[in-house]
């Protein structure tokens, strides 16, 4: 793909960046005098996480594995007026999940035999009741990558807490995979069921027990957010909100495009990060699109996901890159 070297020199030329701003070690001294543009992540600003997601529609099993690369600069410039503005990089390949959706789909059909009494043929009818319960459930295999220019609120930031706001950018190819399973309920009557309407429609084709339902997209996110982090002697907050405006580019699987929609969305996500020691990290995305047609299978429900990962701080490889 064209874009692997661009993004690769992209990533070297960030990281670059984020070695050079001032980083404090963990268990230094010099934490405590930290000045409020270090803020809580100053010892992060290069990490790499490796983890599982956890998958909640079948029950509580580890699904697929879980990348994440995060470049945090949270000062581009130490000139004054600059030094509140920074940048947040973050490339991601995670699953996300819809709550499984159950219906009942009801299909009516007759059948007749003919039937001989005392010489005389007439037509015996049968109504047959088809009650369908379907189970949907979604799985989205998500990579991407996203891009969000910060400006740190002095008034509510300090060594231990910072707060931000500024647009964001986002990029997802998104893969779902979509199943249906039913089970069927038959009944049978000789005269009109007392719940079926009048008049009446029949259905002789039944659907299947079972229908998967693979398709491929490319979402573009376009909004403002805020950026939240907390730092105490137990753990580190990462907090990230965003609301803006999507847009879904449906494709074949020759990557033809099929069609195009647009919609607001919102997404929120957070981690709690034991840093001191294990470098765990626990984290769940929520996003949701508004005003979607049922029939949207990408959109029309909240995805989520929950995730455990260990974080390996990358600082040293961006002190190779910058000494060069």
């Amino acid at each position: 793909m064209r874009t692997l070297p661009a993004l690769s020199a992209f990533i070297l030329a960030i990281s670059t960046h984020a070695a050079s701003v001032r980083v404090l070690p963990v268990d230094s001294p010099d934490v405590e005098t930290a000045q409020p543009e270090d803020g809580p992540d100053a010892t992060r600003t290069f990490v790499y996480s490796l983890g599982t997601n956890f998958d909640f529609i079948e029950d509580v099993a580890v699904s697929k594995t879980y990348h994440d690369l995060k470049v945090w600069v949270p000062g581009v410039s130490g000139q004054a007026g600059w030094k509140r503005l920074g940048f947040e990089f973050n490339f991601d390949r995670f699953r996300t999940f819809s709550t499984p959706d159950s219906s009942q789909v009801t299909y009516r059909s007759t059948d007749g035999s003919l039937q001989v009494v005392d010489g005389d043929t007439s037509l015996l009818l049968q109504f047959i009741t088809n009650k369908v319960q379907e189970k949907t459930t979604s799985r989205f295999d998500n990579v991407g990558f996203s891009l969000s220019p910060l400006w740190r609120v002095s008034s509510l930031s300090n060594k231990n807490f910072y707060f931000g706001i500024g647009p964001s950018v986002e990029w997802q190819r998104t893969i779902l995979n979509r199943t249906i399973d039913r089970t069927f309920e038959r009944s049978v009557s000789d005269s009109v069921p007392n719940d079926w309407p009048r008049p009446y429609a029949t259905t002789f084709n039944l659907p299947r027990e079972h229908d998967a339902i693979r398709q491929t997209s490319d979402n573009f996110y376009y909004g403002v957010g805020f950026r939240l982090m907390y730092r105490d002697n137990n753990g580190i907050l990462n907090m990230r909100g965003i609301l803006g405006m999507s847009e879904t580019r449906t494709v074949s699987g020759g990557n033809s495009l099929l069609s195009i929609k647009y919609a607001p969305f919102v997404a929120v996500r957070a981690e709690v990060i034991e840093h001191r020691k294990s470098g765990i990290k626990i984290g769940s995305e929520f996003r949701m699109f508004m005003g979607i047609d049922k029939d949207d299978i990408f959109r029309n429900q909240p995805r989520f996901n929950l995730y455990i990962a260990k974080e390996f701080n990358l600082k040293k490889i961006g002190d190779l890159f910058s000494a060069q």
